[in-house]
């Protein structure tokens, strides 16, 4: 059911409480102003639920987001719902089905490399400006499971790690025109401090959202030397190749590609643009 928020909530003079909730008036910056006018999921039915099995708290879901329990709009939030849906009781903890990519099935969530523990990647945004909306989905999406797993496995035993690709030629015409301006530093470091800054952007803009912060927010530029060992491995072993001063991976050598798209090799061959 799409909503709008109600009048209090985003007034005349574009204030909200902080946190979404309870608390002293704080203006709305450029994107939180955008969230705030697209239309919105209302979810209250899987707070009930949840609320129903023993695992919703206060700060579950809501981290002080006012009623009701709002997600965007997006197929991924769906999925997350659904999962919430398949909790059923087993023992003494509960079950979580996921639908598994590779089976195109939903099956029972079973930890196999740490039995009891779960690790959870998530592919983090590019940092070249200020985050947009399509950053803000995976962030709203993800932090529903996040505190679903921490529910069921105990939250010292649930890794969430979420990368930051900072490298971009963007971040290096940015850093390029200050050091061309004449800011002080060297290109590398201008280039960090524009990295910083839209990090701590990110984090302002989905702190606001109620989100919680992953365990681990590893940086690109923090292991490119590990990268270029990787990818020298792989060529080594002929699973990939250099042209034109990239590296490519060589698709034919493992069998088992296109196994999660469900295409094969051929089909995307076919269809791949010139």
């Amino acid at each position: 059911m799409a909503v709008d928020l109600p009048h209090d909530r985003v007034g005349a003079k574009g204030l909200i409480p902080d946190g979404l909730g309870e608390g002293s008036a704080k203006p709305v910056n450029k994107f939180m102003a955008h969230l705030l006018r697209i239309q919105i999921y209302t979810v209250q039915v899987v707070k009930n639920f949840l609320h129903s099995i023993g695992v919703f708290t206060p700060d579950m879901l809501t981290q002080g987001i006012g009623r009701p329990v709002v997600v965007f709009k997006a197929c991924a939030t769906c999925y997350v719902a659904r999962a919430a849906y398949r909790c059923v009781e087993r023992q003494d903890m509960l079950e979580i089905r996921l639908r598994n990519s590779r089976t195109r099935r939903v099956e029972p969530l079973e930890p196999t490399a740490h039995p009891g523990r779960v690790a959870m990647y998530v592919c983090g945004p590019t940092v070249y400006d200020r985050a947009h909306l399509g950053n803000a989905r995976p962030v709203i999406v993800f932090d529903v499971l996040y505190r679903l797993l921490r529910h069921v496995y105990g939250a010292d035993n649930v890794t969430y790690a979420r990368n930051f690709t900072d490298v971009d030629d963007r971040i290096n015409e940015t850093a390029l025109a200050r050091k061309q301006a004449g800011a002080p530093g060297t290109l590398e470091d201008l280039i960090a401090q524009r990295s910083d800054e839209t990090i701590a952007w990110y984090h302002a803009d989905m702190d606001a959202l109620g989100a919680l912060r992953p365990d681990h927010e590893p940086r690109a530029t923090a292991y490119i030397g590990q990268m270029i060992a990787m990818i020298q491995t792989l060529i080594d072993r002929g699973h990939a190749y250099a042209k034109e001063g990239h590296a490519l991976f060589r698709v034919r050598s493992y069998s088992d590609y296109g196994q999660l798209s469900g295409r094969s090799v051929d089909d995307m061959i076919a269809g791949a643009r010139v």
